[in-house]
């Protein structure tokens, strides 16, 4: 399989880094409390995730997600009048998902990354893979990850590919295709075998590398896509196959599979939604490629790990699946005990609808809606608000989050920028210039940032706007719950009313999983034009009522914010008294190793020379960061297996210069605090150059 044109590739370069010097990702979590977690059995610390109020195992925000299982059962209800007889009601679907509430807590709170990856996930991706006849499969939160962020990927790792789809597609799902623009790309009528060698034949001339798209509409029957010889063709051009089906896969029998044609079948990806009667979604293919996808983009595509109760609900209902059909008994449907589909789904849009309505109060803004992730109401939001006039110039912060970048690219504006890291002066020169050429200018930004852990300058980004009439778009994922009392870095500074459009994700400070849009009512009015049911909004019951009672406490308990924040400068002035680079204002305390390794004298970098000045320097530049990821790599996984503290190692592409990130959260004691900085000193005593080639103004006194 070609999954690059280049020895440059930079998934190759980080996936073999991590597999020579141990994966910073994904260590499993067997046990799960707040904080306090086990790693393959060991009891461990986790000072890497974003449960900033310690909500996400709150007994209280336990227990709504419990009552809401209870009444909706685990996925989202159907629309559909009449008996509900999906696993979604199951009695053993259900007690599931309620033993990993109990077990885990709502929500992972941020990505693998951030916490570790359950035993159950793990389960969860050697079934499901062995199911639909793939080598291996990931579990995402939403349906438009699975697919959407995957394509996205996948051409991110060719830039040379040529894409060609089913006209059948489901457009949302080109939304991938779009966002990166590949070489080339075309489409065909459905099972329309002649075009489809057509356009095979048109895109042999741009490039050997093609993806085909396809997509089963039909829930459980192959026979509505001609599968076999769309098989027969790709392999006649060598083209690889993606097959979305969000109906049959795994609550019938696997396409593929029936078939006979896994193998030939590249890419398989589907939901846990319909007959499956739970939420999130999944991908299978290759070792091999599950590999350069977990290497390259841990933000775009998983954004956050499925919630403990969906995976479980999921391998209970693939179990029920395996086993054969059920009997009536067994179904335990919702209808004879709450009055039918249609009261359900009343019942969840109206739950649904207060959550956007309260949050958008607490936040300062008129109205809001609510998305199945955090990453979808970047992407999917910032999109639209670009489409409502794309003769716009679109600046943004250097280190704006990824699904800020994939949004602006969905959208497609007419101009885009992008300014220095809160650099006033830089963004003033970008909007005098960006006024030339468009009367649209939009701002965005992030309330407080995730690797640096610092905040926008607000109040100046708003000056500039209303100088220059332009709009702006803040992404509150971190400030929301933490800032400004609980309501957010727009709040905290009298400026709700002057920030447009504020995003913001239930992954971290509420516990739970999924995301929301807050803007005036008019915008919301003009953006909520999905149905109710789209899996870019449709984000599972128990989730809601979690995030909805988590906002409760937020606003009764504000004292929780408040906890996170001083027990994070404490951890910033420890760690920067013993001789590390410990900065930010928020919750998150991101650490740096650069000025302590000193990689840019290290005999290796010194001995690159080259004629050329210039390209020595870069040589060299490029040589001091791989040594200094290395470094900040090889210290995350120290600290973990010899000290069980669990800190975030975020490494190129996703940053510029490696850092290692510490978390705090309201649930954190002063052992805790003395742990973590217990567990730095030693990491200094175990590499001695560390201490030696420490800048003498931050060495230990």
């Amino acid at each position: 399989m070609t999954l690059h044109v280049s020895s440059g590739c930079e998934a190759c370069a980080k996936a073999d880094m991590v597999d020579a010097i141990g994966n910073p990702y994904y260590p499993q979590v067997t046990a799960k409390s707040g904080h306090a977690i086990e790693f393959d059995g060991v009891p461990a610390l986790l000072a890497a995730g974003n449960d900033y109020l310690d909500l996400a195992t709150d007994p209280r925000v336990q227990q709504a997600a419990h009552d809401a299982i209870d009444y909706y059962g685990v996925g989202v209800p159907s629309d559909v009048p009449g008996v509900c007889e999906d696993l979604s009601s199951d009695r053993r679907v259900r007690q599931a998902a309620h033993d990993a509430v109990d077990l885990y807590g709502v929500g992972m709170t941020g990505s693998p990354l951030m916490n570790g990856y359950l035993g159950i996930h793990h389960d969860l991706e050697e079934e499901i893979a062995a199911w639909v006849g793939k080598e291996a499969a990931l579990v995402f939160t939403a349906d438009d990850l699975a697919a959407v962020g995957t394509l996205t990927q996948l051409i991110m790792l060719n830039r040379d590919t040529a894409v060609i789809a089913e006209d059948v597609v489901q457009d949302r799902l080109m939304d991938g295709v779009r966002i990166m623009r590949p070489r080339w790309t075309g489409r065909f009528g459905h099972d329309d075998l002649p075009e489809l060698r057509q356009r095979l034949e048109e895109a042999n001339r741009h490039t050997s590398h093609i993806l085909v798209v396809v997509e089963c509409k039909e829930p459980g029957r192959t026979d509505s896509l001609s599968l076999r010889e769309i098989c027969a063709l790709a392999q006649e051009f060598d083209a690889e196959i993606f097959l979305h089906d969000p109906h049959g896969i795994v609550g019938r029998e696997g396409s593929g599979a029936l078939l006979g044609l896994a193998d030939q079948i590249h890419y398989i990806s589907g939901t846990f939604g319909g007959s499956f009667g739970a939420s999130g979604a999944f991908l299978a293919t290759s070792r091999e490629t599950v590999k350069h996808l977990a290497a390259q983009c841990q933000t775009r595509m998983f954004a956050a790990s499925l919630p403990p109760l969906l995976t479980a609900a999921a391998r209970s209902a693939l179990a029920v699946t395996r086993h054969g059909r059920r009997s009536r008994d067994e179904a335990g449907t919702v209808r004879n005990e709450h009055g039918g589909d249609t009261t359900r789904w009343n019942g969840y849009l109206a739950m649904r609808a207060k959550l956007a309505r309260d949050l958008a109060g607490w936040a300062g803004k008129e109205a809001g809606m609510v998305f199945a992730a955090g990453y979808l109401a970047n992407v999917r939001g910032l999109s639209q608000i670009i489409q409502l006039n794309p003769d716009a110039t679109v600046i943004s912060d250097k280190s704006a989050h990824a699904s800020l970048i994939d949004g602006i690219r969905l959208g497609h504006p007419r101009r885009t920028a992008r300014f220095a890291h809160n650099d006033l002066d830089d963004l003033r020169l970008k909007l005098a210039e960006a006024k030339k050429h468009a009367d649209r200018v939009i701002i965005v930004v992030e309330g407080a940032y995730s690797v640096e852990g610092d905040l926008t300058p607000l109040p100046g980004i708003v000056a500039l706007a209303t100088e220059f009439d332009a709009e702006i778009f803040l992404d509150g994922a971190h400030g929301v719950g933490v800032v400004g009392g609980g309501r957010g870095t727009a709040a905290s500074f009298g400026l709700a009313d002057k920030v447009d459009y504020i995003t913001g994700t239930f992954s971290k400070a509420f516990g739970s999983t999924g995301g929301f849009l807050l803007a005036s009512a008019d915008v919301i009015d003009r953006l909520d034009t999905y149905h109710p049911a789209d899996p870019a909004t449709a984000l599972a019951p128990a989730l809601i009522a979690a995030a909805q009672r988590s906002l409760d406490i937020m606003k009764e308990e504000p004292y929780r914010g408040t906890r996170a924040q001083a027990t994070a400068d404490t951890l910033r002035t420890e760690l920067n008294r013993i001789g590390f680079e410990a900065s930010g204002v928020t919750p998150i305390v991101s650490v740096s190793l650069r000025g302590m390794l000193q990689s840019a004298h290290s005999p290796e970098v010194l001995a690159i020379t080259d004629d050329n000045p210039r390209r020595q320097a870069l040589e060299r530049e490029k040589a001091r960061l791989y040594r200094d990821t290395v470094g900040t790599v090889q210290a995350h996984n120290w600290l973990l297996s010899q000290r069980g503290v669990y800190t975030n190692a975020f490494i190129a592409p996703g940053v510029d210069e490696p850092v290692l990130r510490v978390s705090a959260t309201a649930g954190f004691t002063s052992d805790d605090v003395h742990t973590i900085v217990d567990a730095f000193i030693a990491l200094r005593a175990a590499y001695p150059d560390l201490d030696a080639e420490a800048p003498a103004d931050r060495r230990a006194a």
